[in-house]
C-alpha cells in the first residue's frame, strides 16, 4: 500500500502557504484547490472519508438501557376460609428492567358470592412494577365474615389490562386471565337440648331443642333424638315408651321445638326416676349443622304410694291375746322401708284394768306385706258385758 507521502504531495498556494491534499489516485476523493483565484471543488468523499464520521458518533454515544417485553400470569384458583381474605400473586416475565414500568390493572366479579350481599368487597384497582428487578407482587381482596349459614360460595379475580412504557404486554395464557376463590363458611346451625321438668307417671316429658342461629329462609334443618335405658327409669320396666330417632324439624324462622317422651303410669310404688335422651344426625339444607349440647335428662316422680291396712282381732277371753293384722299393699319393693306407728285407745275395755296398753312402731322391709299386733287382755272378777 502506498504511503501517506506517496499518495500526498504539497502544493504552493498563494501567500506561500501550502496543504496537503489527496492525490488523484484516491477514488470519489475530496480536493480542495485555487483556479482563476477561486476555490474550485472536485469529486465527493472516498469511502474512506464517509465512514470516520458515523464511527466516531458510535463511539461517543452515551449508553442507553433497551426496553423489555413482558408477559404477565396470575396465581392459581385458591380456597379459603370466610374469616380470611384471598390473596393473589401477580408475577411479571422477565423481571422489570431499569427504566420500565408496568401496570397491571385487576377486578373483582360475583359469582354465587356477591360483593352487593356483603360477601366480599368489590374491587377495581392496578399494581405498578417500578423497580428494576422487581417480578412479582401481592394483591389482596377483602373477604367478609358474615353470620349467615351457608354453602361454599365463588367469585372471580381477573387481569383487566396492562401497560408496559417501553413496550409490550401481554397474558401469558389465553385472556381473561381468571382466577376463582372458593369461600368456606366458618358458621353454622347449633342444635342443643335441655332437661325436662319433672313429671308425675301417665304424664309426657317435654324436652326443649333448640337451633341457633333461628333457621334461615329457604333452610329447613333436622335433628333425630332417642330415649336410652341408663337411667334409673328405663322403658324395659314399663316405666315410659322407648324413642328412636325420632325426628325433630326446623323451618325458616324456627329456633325451638319440643321432643316428647309418653311416661307410662304402673301400679309400682317407687322413688323418683330418671332417664336420659340423646341427639344425633343433624342436618341443614345449606351450609353445615352440629350438636351443641347433646344429652339431656327427664324426671318422673312416681303416682303411687303403699296403703297400710288393719283388721280387727276378733273376740278374746279375758287374759288371751288380741291379735291385729297389718297389711301394707303392694308389697315393699326393693331398696324401700315402710313404717307405720301404733297406739292403743280404750273403748268399753279400758286400760289397765282390761288389757294392757300400747304404743309401738311396725317395720316392713323389701317384700313384706303384712304385720300383726298383739295386746294383752287383763283376766278380772268383774262380770263385763260383752
Amino acid at each position: 500500500m502506498d504511503s501517506l507521502s506517496e499518495r500526498c504531495t504539497r502544493k504552493k498556494r498563494k501567500g506561500g502557504r501550502s496543504a496537503m491534499l489527496p492525490t488523484s489516485r484516491d477514488t470519489g476523493s475530496y480536493k480542495l484547490g485555487t483556479k482563476g483565484g477561486r476555490r474550485q471543488k472536485k469529486g465527493m468523499f472516498s469511502w474512506r472519508h464517509s465512514m470516520i464520521f458515523p464511527l466516531v458518533f458510535l463511539l461517543f454515544l452515551p449508553s442507553v438501557a433497551l426496553s423489555a417485553d413482558y408477559t404477565v400470569s396470575m396465581s392459581a384458583d385458591i380456597a379459603i376460609p370466610e374469616s380470611s381474605d384471598a390473596t393473589f400473586t401477580i408475577t411479571i416475565n422477565p423481571a422489570l428492567v431499569a427504566g420500565d414500568s408496568v401496570t397491571v390493572d385487576y377486578i373483582t366479579a360475583d359469582g354465587t358470592a356477591t360483593s352487593g350481599d356483603g360477601d366480599f368487597t368489590y374491587t377495581d384497582s392496578s399494581i405498578t412494577f417500578s423497580t428494576a428487578g422487581q417480578s412479582s407482587q401481592d394483591i389482596t381482596i377483602t373477604v367478609n365474615d358474615d353470620a349467615v349459614v351457608e354453602d361454599a360460595e365463588t367469585f372471580q379475580v381477573r387481569i383487566d389490562g396492562c401497560t408496559n412504557t417501553g413496550g409490550l404486554c401481554t397474558p401469558a395464557e389465553p385472556p381473561p386471565i381468571t382466577r376463582t376463590v372458593t369461600v368456606n363458611d366458618n358458621d353454622e346451625y347449633t342444635i342443643s337440648v335441655s332437661n325436662a321438668a319433672a313429671v308425675t307417671e301417665g304424664s309426657n316429658s317435654s324436652f326443649t331443642v333448640t337451633v341457633s342461629p333461628t333457621v334461615q329462609a329457604g333452610d329447613t334443618v333436622t335433628v333425630d333424638y332417642s330415649t336410652l335405658d341408663t337411667g334409673t327409669a328405663k322403658s324395659s320396666d314399663g316405666d315410659f315408651t322407648a324413642v328412636s330417632n325420632q325426628t325433630i324439624s326446623f323451618a325458616a324462622g324456627e329456633s325451638s321445638k319440643p321432643a316428647t317422651v309418653t311416661i307410662l303410669d304402673d301400679a309400682e310404688v317407687e322413688g323418683q326416676e330418671t332417664f336420659p335422651v340423646q341427639l344425633s344426625n343433624p342436618t341443614t339444607t345449606t351450609g353445615t349443622a352440629a350438636i351443641g349440647t347433646g344429652s339431656a335428662t327427664g324426671t318422673i316422680n312416681s303416682n303411687d304410694s303403699y296403703s297400710i291396712t288393719i283388721a280387727d282381732a276378733g273376740d278374746v277371753s279375758e287374759g288371751g291375746t288380741a291379735t291385729f293384722k297389718v297389711t301394707v299393699s303392694p308389697a315393699v319393693i326393693a331398696g324401700d322401708t315402710v313404717t307405720v306407728d301404733y297406739t292403743t285407745m280404750s273403748g268399753t275395755a279400758v286400760a289397765p284394768d282390761d288389757y294392757t296398753a300400747k304404743t309401738n312402731t311396725l317395720t316392713f322391709g323389701p317384700g313384706e306385706t303384712t304385720q300383726n299386733i298383739t295386746v294383752t287382755t287383763i283376766d278380772d272378777t268383774d262380770v263385763d258385758l260383752e
